[in-house]
C-alpha cells in the first residue's frame, strides 16, 4: 500500500526574496506574481519516485490533476538514493578507485532499467526510448566528468555538479515517458538553461530577469498548447555550465518557476511505496 502527503504553497503578491544561502533559504515563502493565472506546479521528490510502483502512483495524481480549466507543471527530483550514489562516485573518482566508479554507473544504469521495464511492460518503445536516452545521458555527463575529477584528483569548476544533478536528467524522461502511456502529452525540459545562478561572490545568487525570461519563453509556448512539461528539479546554470540549487533545490526550482509563470500555487507531493512493492526503496 502507499502512502500519499501534501503541501500546498499558495503564491500571493509581494516581494520575492532572491535565495542568498540555497542550503538555508527553502522554498516556503511568498513569491511575487503581477498576475494569476490558472496553473498549479507540481513537485515530487526522490521517495516519491522511489521505485517503479511509487512512480506509477505520483503519475497517477498528476493525470487526475489535468483539467480544460487549470494548466499544469511538473518538477522532479533524482529516485530515490541516486543523488547519493552519484556523489560516492565522484569521491571514488577522487581517490583513483574507478572499479566503484564502474559499479555505481553499472549499478545506476541497472535500477534505472528495473523500474523502466516495470512501468513500460507493454510499451516496448517507450522502454527503448528511455534506455536511449539514460545510455546517451551517461555517456554525455557521467563518463567524462568521472574521467576528468579522476585525472585532476579534484572537484575542479563544476564537476561535482554535474555528477549530483544526473539523477534528475534520468527521472525527467522515465516520468514524461510513463506519463505518455497513461495518455498525456508531456515534454521533458532541463533546467540548466533555464534558471541561471551568478557565481561571482561568495554566494550564490539567482539571475531573476534573465530566468524568468527564459522560463516564460521555453514553458508559456508548452503550457499553451495544452501539454504538460516535466521539469528538472535540482538543477540549474552557472558560469562554468550545469550547477545546482543545492540541498532541498527541487522545491527552490518549484517557487522559482511558480514565479515566473505568475501560478496560483505550488503542491509539494510525497508518495511512498512498501519495500515489498515492484522494486525497492
Amino acid at each position: 500500500m502507499s502512502r500519499t502527503w501534501w503541501h500546498t504553497v499558495v503564491v500571493q503578491n509581494g516581494p520575492c526574496r532572491t535565495p542568498t544561502d540555497w542550503n538555508t533559504t527553502r522554498s516556503f515563502c511568498r513569491l511575487s506574481s503581477k498576475s494569476k493565472s490558472s496553473l498549479a506546479i507540481q513537485k515530487f521528490g526522490g521517495s516519491s519516485l522511489g521505485n517503479a510502483h511509487a512512480l506509477h502512483r505520483s503519475c497517477q495524481l498528476i493525470v487526475q490533476s489535468v483539467s480544460p480549466t487549470r494548466k499544469l507543471a511538473v518538477v522532479v527530483s533524482a529516485m530515490f538514493g541516486i543523488t547519493n550514489r552519484l556523489e560516492q562516485a565522484g569521491h571514488a573518482a577522487r581517490k583513483g578507485d574507478m572499479g566503484t566508479v564502474v559499479h555505481i554507473r553499472k549499478e545506476v544504469r541497472s535500477f534505472h532499467l528495473q523500474q523502466a521495464e516495470k512501468l513500460f511492460t507493454t510499451h516496448d518503445h517507450r522502454l527503448g526510448s528511455f534506455v536511449r536516452t539514460m545510455d546517451q545521458t551517461l555517456e554525455q555527463f557521467f563518463d567524462p566528468m568521472v574521467d576528468r575529477i579522476a585525472r585532476s584528483r579534484t572537484f575542479r569548476k563544476n564537476g561535482w555538479d554535474v555528477l549530483s544533478s544526473l539523477g534528475e536528467r534520468l527521472s525527467v524522461p522515465l516520468v514524461g515517458g510513463y506519463l505518455s502511456t497513461m495518455g498525456v502529452d508531456t515534454v521533458d525540459v532541463y533546467t540548466d538553461n533555464l534558471i541561471l545562478l551568478d557565481e561571482s561572490g561568495t554566494t550564490n545568487l539567482l539571475q531573476h530577469v534573465e530566468s524568468t525570461r527564459r522560463l516564460q519563453t521555453c514553458l508559456l509556448p508548452i503550457l499553451e498548447s495544452g501539454k504538460i512539461p516535466i521539469l528538472s528539479g535540482y538543477l540549474a546554470g552557472g558560469k562554468d555550465g550545469p550547477t545546482t540549487l543545492g540541498h532541498g533545490g527541487s522545491d527552490l526550482t518549484s517557487t522559482i518557476v511558480a514565479s515566473a509563470l505568475g501560478a496560483e500555487s505550488v503542491d509539494l507531493w510525497k508518495v511512498e511505496a512498501e519495500k515489498d512493492e515492484w522494486g525497492f526503496m
